[in-house]
C-alpha cells in the first residue's frame, strides 16, 4: 500500500499549510478609482477668440478592502491645440488638483459647478481636438507621475477629447 504513506504526507502537507497560512498578514488592496467621468458633447463649437464654457461631472471611489480612509489627489489636466487655450492655459496643463479623504467605499462626486472648464481659440480651426484627461493618486504621493501603489491602476486615468467644430 504505497498510498497510504502519499495521502499521510499530503494531510500532513495541507495541515501545516493551514497551520502557516493562519499566521500570515493579507496585503491589503488599495484601489482609488474612477467611476464615472461624464463629459458633454464631444462636438465644441467655438468662434474666434470668445470663451466657450463646458461642466463636466466627475465620480471617483475608494474601492480599497482597508477600513482605514486614503487621501486621494485628483488631477485634470487639459491639453489646448495650437491658437487655443483651457483656463487661459496654452499646452497642456493641469485645471484642476485637490485632495480627497475617502473611507473605504466612500464616493466623492464633483458637479458640474465645481468642474467647468473655459476654452478659447484666437483662431478657431475646424477639426481640432482638445484632450481632458483626469489621473488619481492613491496616497497622494506620486506627483505628475503614474500611481505606484494602487493595486488596479487601469481605473485611475482616463481621457476624453473635445473636437471643435466652427
Amino acid at each position: 500500500m504505497k498510498l497510504l504513506p502519499g495521502i499521510a504526507l499530503a494531510i500532513f502537507l495541507i495541515a501545516l499549510g493551514l497551520f502557516i497560512h493562519s499566521d500570515v498578514a493579507v496585503a491589503a488592496v488599495h484601489d482609488a478609482a474612477i467611476v464615472q467621468f461624464s463629459t458633454p458633447p464631444a462636438a465644441l463649437m467655438m468662434t474666434n477668440g470668445a470663451d466657450t464654457d463646458r461642466q463636466f461631472l466627475l465620480r471617483i471611489q475608494n474601492q480599497s478592502d482597508h477600513t482605514d480612509p486614503d487621501n486621494i489627489r485628483v488631477r485634470v489636466q487639459a491639453t489646448a491645440p495650437a491658437n487655443c487655450t483651457v483656463n487661459g492655459n496654452a499646452g497642456t496643463s493641469i485645471v484642476f488638483d485637490t485632495v480627497e479623504t475617502l473611507g473605504r467605499n466612500m464616493f466623492k462626486i464633483f458637479t458640474p459647478s465645481e468642474l467647468t472648464l473655459t476654452f478659447n481659440c484666437s483662431v478657431v480651426t475646424d477639426g481640432a481636438v482638445f484632450a481632458v484627461k483626469v489621473d488619481l493618486d492613491h496616497d497622494a504621493d506620486d506627483p505628475l507621475q503614474l500611481d505606484d501603489d494602487d493595486n488596479d491602476p487601469t481605473n485611475n486615468s482616463i481621457t476624453r477629447t473635445l473636437v471643435v467644430r466652427v
